[in-house]
Parts: C-alpha cells; sequence; structure tokens
C-alpha cells in the first residue's frame, strides 16, 4: 500500500484557504500529493473506485515523503469522516476556520464562476446548501475531533492565512512535522484562486460540465492540462467588474442565515477553541 503513516488529510472547508495551502505544499516538493490532480474526491464523490485506486494516486511505498491531500470538499459530510477514520485511522486532520459569513460570500462566487446566475446569497443558498453547511464549525469541527482525538485534530487560522504567510507556514510545518521553509514570492504576493465570474454563463456551464464529467471518467491529466491553458483568459474576467455586486452580497452576509449566526457564536463560545477565534 501507498498510503504509509503519517497521513495528513486537509479536511476544508471549501474557501478556506486550501487552494493557497496546496501551492505551497507542491512547491515544496518534500510532500507527497495525489498525482495529476488536485482533489481525488475519493471519500465523498468517488468512493466507489476502491481504497486500492486511491493508494495508487501516491507514490510507491520506497518513496518515503509524507503522504498529503488537500480535500476541501469532505469537512461537512459526516459519511466522510466515517471513511477516513476506516482507511486511514492514524491521520492528521487539518481544519482551516474562516469567519463563516465572509467563507459564504466567497463560496457563492465561487458557484458564480461556475455558471450559476446571479442571485441574492440567499437564492444561491437555498440551490447549494454548502453555502451554509460547509461554515457550521461547532457541528461538524466536533465530529472530526472525536473521530481523531484532539492529539490529531488540528484547527488552523485563514485570517493568519491573509495576514501572516509565514507564520501559517510556521504553524502549519509543525503540525505536519516538516522544516520550515517560507513561502515564495509567488504565493505571499498575490491572492491564490481570486474570485472571478464568467463572460459567459452558458460556456462556464459547458466547460465546468466537460470537466466534470473528465474526472469521472478518470481523465485527471487532462483536466490538469486543460487548466494550465488559456481557457480561464478568456472564459472569465479579471475580477474588475466584481466590486458592486461582492458589496451587495457582502451586506446581505451579515445576517442571511440565522443557522449560521447561531453555529458561529456556538464555536466562539468553545474554550477548547478559544486560541483559533482570537485568530479570525
Amino acid at each position: 500500500m501507498a498510503i504509509t503513516p503519517p497521513f495528513a488529510l486537509f479536511v476544508g472547508p471549501t474557501k478556506s484557504g486550501t487552494t493557497w495551502i496546496h501551492a505551497y505544499l507542491e512547491w515544496r516538493g518534500d510532500v507527497a500529493l495525489p498525482s495529476a490532480m488536485k482533489e481525488t474526491f475519493f471519500f465523498d464523490k468517488v468512493y466507489e473506485r476502491g481504497f486500492d485506486w486511491y493508494t495508487g494516486l501516491f507514490p510507491p511505498e520506497t518513496d518515503t515523503r509524507l503522504r498529503v491531500e488537500v480535500a476541501p470538499s469532505l469537512f461537512h459530510k459526516p459519511i466522510a469522516c466515517v471513511r477516513v477514520k476506516t482507511h486511514v485511522p492514524d491521520a492528521k486532520i487539518i481544519c482551516t476556520v474562516r469567519d463563516p459569513f465572509d467563507r459564504a460570500v466567497s463560496h457563492f462566487f465561487h458557484y458564480r464562476q461556475r455558471g450559476a446566475p446571479r442571485s441574492s446569497l440567499k437564492e444561491m443558498a437555498e440551490t447549494y446548501p454548502d453555502i451554509i453547511e460547509a461554515g457550521l464549525y461547532a457541528q461538524h469541527a466536533p465530529r472530526w475531533e472525536a473521530a481523531f482525538g484532539a492529539g490529531r485534530f488540528h484547527l488552523m487560522s485563514y485570517k493568519l492565512l491573509r495576514d501572516d504567510p509565514e507564520s501559517f507556514c510556521r504553524e502549519l510545518c509543525q503540525i505536519l512535522d516538516l522544516e520550515y521553509r517560507p513561502p515564495p514570492a509567488s504565493l505571499t504576493d498575490q491572492q491564490v484562486n481570486s474570485a472571478k465570474v464568467p463572460r459567459n454563463l452558458f460556456l462556464a456551464r459547458m466547460v465546468q460540465g466537460t470537466l466534470t464529467r473528465l474526472r469521472r471518467h478518470g481523465a485527471h491529466k487532462v483536466v490538469s492540462l486543460l487548466k494550465h491553458t488559456q481557457i480561464k483568459k478568456w472564459l472569465y474576467s479579471r475580477g474588475e467588474s466584481l466590486a458592486e455586486e461582492r458589496a451587495e452580497i457582502r451586506a446581505q452576509a451579515a445576517s442571511f442565515s440565522p443557522a449560521l449566526t447561531a453555529d458561529w457564536s456556538a464555536f466562539q463560545s468553545q474554550n477548547s477553541l478559544s486560541g483559533v477565534q482570537k485568530a479570525q
């Protein structure tokens, strides 16, 4: 088996800095990430492929680098937690904590990028429930901690990543037992995976649908090649026209979901998590 301890899994949630973290770990070169893809979706969407398929995405056992996957879609899914515990029970589980209202706004634009029409935040959340679900820290964090133990479940601050990426990477390296290496200027000088919206909704949906089908059929190398073409430059705006829409959605975020408000308050009140709260 190619999944040899230690193994670390970043469970997300979506829009909490995981793309940046993946880029940093990939840049290091001394971490073994799944080959030819950024996310495997094994523990939630393609579990039927079997654990042997998943382990085959990592180097052979002769490669002694730390195995890591950055999987932002897992955090709010109970079945994913069960499956991870079944297959890699000694994994280190890392979750980045971001103010859930800011995260919801970012998640809104995540779906806009994929071709969702312009709407209110509430309407978008009704269509895509994970805009709320993925940010319910008080509900989901205890599940992962109970499954893996306080010593293997780690919370990290998105705000620290945003404001002081070097300190964030130092803390990250401590958790992963890696030699500290400051992030390169290519990461500290620009935002990774910044919000964009498509110039044409139909084309965006067509492209995203094609990429999804390719992933489901295992054509991850093709997906990777397409992402490195000029497709994003002509398909998406550079974000200049988003100021008005972003301000509108951000204004809606403060109180659009009572469930999110109650959950965030409960999460902040947990003494065991107070160190992360102060950093938000």
